[in-house]
């Protein structure tokens, strides 16, 4: 009697959390990832840079990418433009004030078919404050990395936000474009220990 109510109990946890059964904890691989952004200049000319130190983790549901998670973190003072003085000018209260806001988040809140790939929703953090994003995902498959030996899961996502949402308020339009166009290629691997 006592084992049939066990067993009943497993398969309504099963069933209501269908999550959990399929969920695979990876880590992202920042040596093989790249985030990345580019900004206008005169409104004509385009201005690149990226970030260079950044984690993150990916819940990923093998059997449905609609129900994975994304959640990763990024060091602001590893923001690079290849111009160092510009790059100390980008770290001040004038833009990002990364002495004070050390750290952009990312945190997904859904993720929907879309065509061929998906969209990928969330709460975008930066100097504080946390808007809702959205960006084009793609899940680029799964492959095996011969040096690392191990097997990775690639993603890459593009979206636009405006930097002024942020409180990234330094300059007008027609020096700083408001408008950045982001761009986020993720290598993943098997977590360390994977918590599900």
């Amino acid at each position: 009697m006592k084992i049939q109510k066990i067993f009943k109990l497993i398969l309504v946890v099963a069933l209501i959390s269908p999550a959990f059964a399929f969920a695979k904890k990876l880590e992202v691989d920042p040596n093989h990832s790249a985030i990345a952004f580019e900004a206008t200049h005169l409104k004509i000319s385009k201005i690149p840079g990226r970030f260079t130190e950044f984690s993150g983790t990916v819940d990923l549901d093998e059997k449905d990418i609609t129900r994975s998670k994304v959640d990763f973190t990024v060091n602001i003072s590893s923001i690079t433009t290849a111009v160092v003085k510009r790059d100390d000018h980008l770290r001040t209260p004038d833009f990002f004030d990364a002495q004070k806001f050390p750290k952009a988040t990312f945190q997904s809140s859904e993720i929907k078919k879309s065509g061929k790939g998906y969209v990928l929703k969330g709460d975008l953090t930066i100097r504080d404050v946390t808007k809702k994003v959205s960006f084009q995902m793609k899940n680029l498959g799964k492959v095996e990395d011969p040096m690392m030996k191990t097997e990775k899961y690639v993603f890459s996502a593009t979206g636009k936000i405006n930097r002024k949402d942020f409180g990234v308020n330094f300059g007008p339009d027609a020096i700083v474009g408001d408008i950045v166009d982001l761009w986020i290629n993720l290598e993943t691997m098997q977590a360390a220990v994977d918590t599900k």
